[in-house]
This record gives C-alpha cells, structure tokens and sequence, in this order.
C-alpha cells in the first residue's frame, strides 16, 4: 500500500488513497496499529506519521472510535521521536500527534507535564524549536487558569532558559511562543504574573531582529495578536513598540518584515488611539515612514496587473495604503491630514514618480470625511494635484483620476460646480486611451463617483452634466461596444460594469434631460439583453434600463408605461421558468423597484404576479449548515481550520441568501410606491413580518420587515382597516425594538398612528 501511496502516478497514488480511507473508516484501530508497526522502520516514520494524522488524528470520526490505550500508544512513539535529532516538520507533526490524542481524552495535566519532558530533554536547535512550538498549539485550547496558575513557575523556567539561547531562531520562536501563550490567558489578574515578560518580549525581538529578518517576521506577528488580544497587557511597552515599527519601516528590513511592522502600527493606532495622538514620534516620524512605504510601488508589476485588489500580497505601497485608511477610521482625519499635508505637498511637489504616487494616494485616502473639517481648503488641493493631469505617466494619470474619485465623493457639489469641466475634461481624455485598459477602467470609475454624487442636487447636475452629456454618453457608448465582445474576458467584464454603472449615473442624475438619449440607447440595451451571458454585466444592463424607464417616467409617460408593460411581462414569466436559487432572481427584482418608482400606483396591476415571486423568494432555504455534503453552483463552502477540532465546513447558498434580502427590499419598495394599490396584499405582508421580522441571517431583512410597517397603514383607506394594522404590527415592533434603534420607521409609524389608537 505504502509504495502505492507514494507513486509519482496521479492515478495509482489516488486509488491508494481511496483504499486507505475505505479501510481506515471502517477499522481505524486496525488501520493504526499497522501504521505504529510501520513507523518503526526509519525510512517510513514521516511519511506514516503524515498519513495517520491525516486519516485518523484530524477525522473526528475515526479518532472518536480510539480508546485510550491506542492514543497511548501513539504518545509514547511520539516523545520517543521527539528525544531524537529529527527535521523540524517531522519534530512539529509528533507535536501535533501527541496534543490532539490528549485532547481527545481530556488529559490536559499530561499535556503539560510532556511540555516539561520535552522542554528539558530538548537539546538541538530543531529539538528546541519543535518545544516551542509544542507551546504555541497547546494555547490554542486556553488551557484553565488552574493549571496556568499551577505550572506558572515552570513555564517561566522554559522561557527564561530559551530566551537566553545562543540561537537567534530559538529566541525568535520563544517570542512567539511566549506571545501565543500570553494571547491565551484570559483573566487579567493571572496575565499579570507574567507581566515582566511583555518588556523581555521587546528586548529580546529587538536583538533577534539584528541577526534573523525571516524568523523576526513570525515573532513580530505573535506580538501583534498579544498586542490585539491584550492592549492593557501591552500598555506600558506601547512606546517600545511604536519605536520598533517606525525603526523597521525606515530601516533596511526585507519587505515582509515590513508589512508586519505596518500591520502593527496600525493596530497599535486601533486600540490606543489617546496615546498615538499625544505621540512626538508618530507625528514627526511615523508618518514620515507610512509616507515613505507609499512610495514602494513596483510599478512594472502594478501596470501588468489589471486588478489593484491582487496586488496587497506582494506590493508595499498597498499595503500602507490599506493601513492608512484603518488609522483614517482610528485617529481621525482631523488628526491626520494636517500632519500629512506638508508630507503630501512635498510629494506632488517632487519629480520623481514613486513621490507622486505616495502623495496623491495619501490624499486620497486621507480625503474620508474631510470635508467636515476642511471644507475651505478644497481650492488649496486641487492646486496642489490638478498640475499633474499633464504627467505623461500612466500610474501617476490613475493615482490622479483615483484621487478625484475620492474628492467627488466628499466634497459634492462643491467640487464638480468648481471643478467640474476640468475634471471631466480629464476623464474624457482617459476614456479614449485605448492603448491602456487600466486607465479606461478609472477614468469610467471616477465619472461614476463623479455624477452618482450629483443625484441629490438636480441643479447643479443639470449645470455640470448637461453641457457635456452627449458627448460623455457617446464615450460610454463606445466603450461598451469596444468590450463587448464575443467571449468577454475578467477586464473586459470590470470595464463594462463600470461603463454600465456610469450610464446608471448619468441618467439618475440627468432624470428628465436624459430622455433625449433614451431612444437611442434603449433598444441597443435590450438587444444586449439577449447575446450577453455574464450574469453580473446582465444585472448592471437590467439596472440601466430601470433607469432609463425612470427618466422618462414624467416627460414620457405613456412610452414609460408601454415599454414597462413589455419588459415587466418579460420578466415574470422569466422568473417562473428559472430555477427558484437562480442568481438573476436579485436583478430581476431590483428591477421591478425601478420600475415602480416610475409608475408608482399604476405598478399595482403586477403585484398579482410579482408578489408570489416575492413571497416565494423571501421562504428560499439558504441552507447554512455545518460539515454538510451539499453540492450545486450557488453553493458557497468556507473550510475553516479549527486545529484540533479539525478542518468544519460552513456552507450557504449564497445565491439564495441574496435572493431573500432583494426580496425583502423589494416587498418594501413596492408596498411604498403602490400606495393603495397594495391594500390587497396588507394581510401576507403581516404574514411575512412576523415570519422574518427576527430572521437571524440577516439584519437587512429585519429592517426591511420593520420598513413595512408604515406603508401598510398608507395603503389603508379606512381607518378601521389602519387599526387593525395597528393591533397587529405594533406588538412585533415593541419585541423587536432594537432592529429600528438607529432607522425613523418606529418615530413616524407612531406619529402617523396617533389618532388611530383609540380606533383600534
């Protein structure tokens, strides 16, 4: 079997595998009782010890049907191997054989008291490394503060004669067993025996950090999860540490060291944000760092990769980026941006493109809400960063357009009434580039941010949009057609959305001065309708032609209700072929609320059809479940690897999930827009209130149940049919009071219902 298993044949190796695990499920104790025989021999020990772990010590099932006296067995092989010079990885899994056989049985004295055994014994470096990781997954039970309290001088023995080690990977994997093993105390008072150990943590990572980058990395990351898990542990070293980031941020560290060092000073501004702020050190160096890690953008890898969001694992810059923005959140932009400002100035000020680059991706980071506090500054920059829409460089035009992006989104409609010609200019000038698909995305990205903010203020999207609209929806026009081809590639697909996402905008925010373009445009959308296959691309075409519908809706009317009579129709008898979990269900039904804000009461002769459809998608079963055998395409699986629990398997159909929320918004909306036209749906609306008002898979459903209640009462005409409404609703709002803490829908159903009341 053995030589089977390790065949460099696919096929021979899995039918091995497959006869392994029929045999181990049905004799385990058999099944291990050839592998200890066989482990005996040198030139099999790994690769046997690798297979009963996987088939019997991590499948609950099989370890559950081991009595003690096998788990023994094997324990004793173990500490056996583990007093040998053997490779850490072989060291490591005897580690992880002896600690989920003791867990099994509940024998957590054993399992410390084998920490000692090993821990003594332990002589070569692997041998020491294998104890301290030993440490780390025994943690991972947090064992009791009784036994903690029991061996907590022993246990400070180990960590004292490993930290002292002439070995800098042993004092490395110290700092992080010391930190796994602090992580895992929970009461305070006991955490505080070992208080001398967080300053030795920080002396002895700084001295390892001088000769061992790679083992500095891990020990680095266990300090942050102790420094996360337990700040007021960590409070009187917080100035050691935010030294210890901005040292390894300025210094020549290798990058992933770096990475850590920015992770932690975040989360170091997350959990103390009064002592960040009253920091010297931060504000005159740290942000000099975080500024200088922006700067570290391998721009040939940024412009071979379409997608920024697959550049975080490698790229550094996006890493600070993503940082900045938690500590945006954190300390305050208030905070923050005067203190990066000079920074910022000195970066667009620079020649040099990686400069740029961190200035214009500081500011638009630090742009979040900055209008609250900086509102009169906003010519300041926009002198500072609109002389770079002359660069002739591609990254620093998409940092530029990003950056604008971000302001349109704050400072609206300040911004576009100002600014507004010179930044669509730019945008224009971008969509045209077809010798970069990068920049076209963006420049679409930044018109969407750009016009979706106008949608609140008619007047100034009427003065900023109209001059420029034809042409603006010529160069989507082109775009699209540019795109859509026969087989649409992931780029493709992401400049389509937003080139979709724009034309949704743009008519949104134009309403009725859109309706010039609708006769041109919305016979192309249909007939896109039917050769596109991309699910997400149909969703955003459905979403285009609900808002052409929308535009036309006053100016239009009869045209409006014809063409959604069509498509409506269309769409019912769609739904009632497709299967119930079918994706395009959502789409589907955020369609019909477009739809019914531009028909208002007259959407009521579709509620007969659509409101089963509804109902019927609010009642799918999400199928959230745990080590299921569920299979299908909607079906979303998560492994989750719960060390000695074993690997669980959450699934959920996600699919179906969507569906209901999209249908709960949707009995919403149409409850709102069709007035009295809903009266005959009042009473399977309480029905499904009741039913989902406490739907435990999803807020937003909740809210949505919470919503309905003050249509109900609109859709009344008699005051006794409201009172019953009352009698009925009010009793499930008061038992779900805290689903409408932070909505109005509870204040106006009672304001609305005063007189009422007594009716009832």
């Amino acid at each position: 079997m053995f030589t089977n298993l390790r065949s460099t044949d696919n096929t021979i190796r899995q039918q091995a595998e497959q006869e392994l695990y029929a045999q181990v499920a049905a004799n385990p104790i058999a099944i291990l009782e050839q592998f200890l025989i066989a482990m005996q021999n040198k030139d099999d020990t790994e690769f046997v010890s690798i297979l009963l772990s996987k088939t019997i010590f991590e499948n609950e099932e099989n370890i559950s049907k081991l009595e003690w006296t096998h788990v023994e067995a094997v324990l004793k092989f173990c500490i056996s191997e583990l007093k040998q010079e053997n490779k850490v990885s072989h060291l490591k899994r005897m580690c992880d054989l002896a600690v989920k056989g003791l867990l099994k049985f509940t024998k957590y004295d054993e399992m410390i008291m084998l920490l000692f055994e090993i821990g003594r014994s332990a002589q070569t470096l692997n041998q020491k490394l294998a104890t301290m990781y030993y440490i780390e997954i025994m943690c991972e039970f947090a064992l009791c503060d009784e036994q903690l309290i029991k061996h907590s001088q022993q246990l400070n023995e180990i960590f004292s004669a490993f930290l002292n080690d002439q070995s800098p990977q042993v004092r490395a994997a110290t700092c992080q067993g010391i930190s796994s093993f602090l992580v895992s105390i929970e009461e305070e008072s006991l955490l505080n025996r070992f208080s001398n150990n967080a300053v030795v943590l920080l002396q002895q990572f700084a001295q390892v950090m001088q000769v061992d980058q790679e083992a500095s990395v891990q020990a680095l990351q266990s300090i942050n999860e102790l420094l996360e898990n337990h700040p007021k542990f960590m409070k009187n070293v917080y100035g050691d540490l935010l030294n210890i980031y901005t040292q390894l941020l300025g210094s020549q560290s290798t990058v992933s060291l770096k990475k850590t060092a920015l992770h932690g000073l975040q989360t170091l501004c997350q959990i103390a944000p009064a002592f960040i702020r009253k920091s010297d050190q931060f504000k005159t160096q740290s942000n000099l760092m975080i500024m200088k890690m922006l700067t570290e953008v391998d721009r040939k890898d940024w412009e071979n990769t379409f997608d920024d969001n697959c550049l975080q694992l490698n790229d550094l810059s996006s890493v600070a980026e993503d940082c900045l923005g938690k500590m945006v959140r954190d300390l305050g932009v208030k905070y923050l941006l005067p203190i990066f400002v000079p920074l910022i100035m000195q970066a667009l000020r620079s020649p040099v493109i990686n400069e740029q680059h961190a200035g214009l991706i500081a500011m638009a980071t630090l742009s979040d809400k900055a209008a609250e506090h900086f509102q009169n500054e906003l010519p300041s920059i926009m002198d500072l960063i609109l002389p770079l829409s002359q660069s002739q460089n591609k990254l620093i035009v998409y940092d530029l357009l990003t950056c604008l992006a971000a302001l349109c989104q704050e400072f609206t409609p300040k911004i576009q009434i100002n600014y507004g010609s010179q930044i669509l200019q730019l945008i224009v000038t971008c969509m045209q580039q077809k010798i970069s698909q990068k920049i076209q995305y963006i420049s679409i990205a930044c018109l969407v941010d750009f016009t979706r903010e106008l949608v609140e203020d008619k007047e100034a999207a009427k003065n900023v949009l109209t001059p420029v609209s034809t042409f603006m929806i010529e160069q989507l026009y082109s775009v699209i057609q540019t795109n859509l081809t026969g087989s649409i590639d992931q780029q493709q697909q992401q400049i389509l959305e937003q080139a979709l996402s724009a034309f949704s905008a743009l008519a949104t925010s134009l309403q009725e001065h859109f309706t010039q373009y609708y006769d041109q445009m919305m016979p192309y959308m249909m007939q896109m309708m039917q050769t596109v296959t991309v699910n997400e691309v149909k969703s955003l075409l459905l979403e285009c032609i609900g808002c052409f519908l929308v535009s036309i809706s006053t100016t239009r009317k009869e045209q409006c209700k014809t063409d959604s009579n069509q498509l409506v129709t269309h769409f019912i008898q769609l739904q009632n072929k497709m299967e119930s979990d079918d994706p395009s269900h959502s789409s589907i039904f955020f369609f019909y609320t477009q739809v019914a804000t531009a028909l208002r009461c007259e959407f009521g002769q579709y509620l007969e059809a659509i409101f089963p459809l509804v109902e019927r998608a609010m009642r799918l079963d999400v199928g959230f479940s745990v080590n299921s055998q569920a299979e299908g395409k909607n079906i979303t699986k998560v492994k989750l690897d719960l060390k000695f629990l074993g690997v669980k398997s959450l699934s959920l159909n996600t699919s179906a999930l969507e569906q209901k929320v999209e249908g709960a918004h949707t009995l919403v909306n149409l409850a709102e827009q069709c007035g009295k036209s809903f009266y005959p749906y009042i009473t399977k609306t309480i029905v499904l209130m009741k039913e989902f008002i406490s739907y435990k898979h999803s807020s937003q459903i909740q809210k949505s149940m919470a919503k309905c209640a003050e249509y109900l009462l609109a859709a009344c005409t008699l005051e006794t049919d409201m009172a019953q409404v009352l009698i009925q609703v009010t009793p499930m709002l008061i038992t779900e009071f805290t689903v409408f803490l932070n909505s109005k829908t509870y204040d106006r159903l009672l304001q609305k219902s005063q007189k009422y009341w007594l009716i009832a």
